[in-house]
């Protein structure tokens, strides 16, 4: 007889859809839950992840990007069988980030301390995780992906590396970047005067003090969508070409 679900929810200061692939990318879900992770994040695409030397096995059941995803759950050896049990994932946009809110069902009365304590344990790495400016930046990459036009960074962690390692670049001329923990992007002047105007980030200022008209930054707390300004960026540098 399955008990009560356990119920676990926190606000994570990283959009949806950044979060949202912390479950369904393998090296992402490593970083805050498991050793090895395999995923196939479609509807009876495999789940599978290692944890402290425990298999889990499921399938994903729901993938609907960025708002919702359910798979089932379980380990053999364990009162709970690979599948046996369901945990939904749902993410709502909240105060510039996402309030996440996991449901765990199915499972029996000799699994809830385990799963209670596990989960309270990882969401929060997931929250750091999630939050983290490489995190995000790394999310906006993968938006761009396949797209013959397009240069992937070299690495998109660099961090006070040489300027533009992690840039992404169209046509071979930047259009965004992670500067400093920062979201840095190439828009007309006039767009980037508006985004300033109303509160939305500063004008890039280069290392002799000239202020760069058409590069604007956004720090990691901004609710802007990154991904729709690369994209903006993107569009507008391919013009200049």
């Amino acid at each position: 007889m399955a008990a009560e679900p356990v119920v676990v929810s926190l606000h994570i200061d990283a959009p949806p859809d950044v979060v949202f692939d912390c479950f369904c990318d393998p090296a992402a879900l490593d970083t805050w839950m498991g050793d090895r992770a395999e995923l196939d994040p479609r509807p009876g695409g495999s789940f599978a992840v290692d944890i402290d030397e425990m298999a889990v096995r499921g399938e994903f059941k729901v993938v609907e990007r960025p708002t919702r995803l359910v798979f089932s759950w379980g380990c053999a050896g364990t009162d709970v069988t690979p599948g046996a049990s369901t945990v939904e994932v749902t993410l709502t946009e909240d105060r510039g980030g996402t309030e996440l809110t996991l449901v765990h069902r199915d499972l029996p009365p000799s699994e809830i301390s385990t799963h209670t304590t596990g989960w309270n344990r990882f969401l929060p790495r997931l929250a750091a995780v999630a939050s983290d400016p490489t995190t995000r930046f790394g999310a906006l990459v993968d938006a761009f992906a396949g797209n013959p036009d397009i240069t992937p960074p070299e690495d998109v962690f660099a961090r006070g590396r040489k300027f533009g390692s992690n840039a992404l670049k169209v046509n071979n001329k930047i259009f965004a970047m992670l500067r400093q923990d920062r979201l840095v992007v190439k828009l007309p002047g006039e767009r980037v005067d508006a985004l300033v105007g109303t509160g939305h980030g500063e004008r890039m200022v280069s290392g002799g003090g000239r202020v760069m008209n058409e590069w604007l930054v956004l720090d990691k707390a901004s609710g802007e969508d990154w991904t729709a300004l690369a994209r903006e960026a993107c569009e507008f540098v391919a013009r200049e070409a």
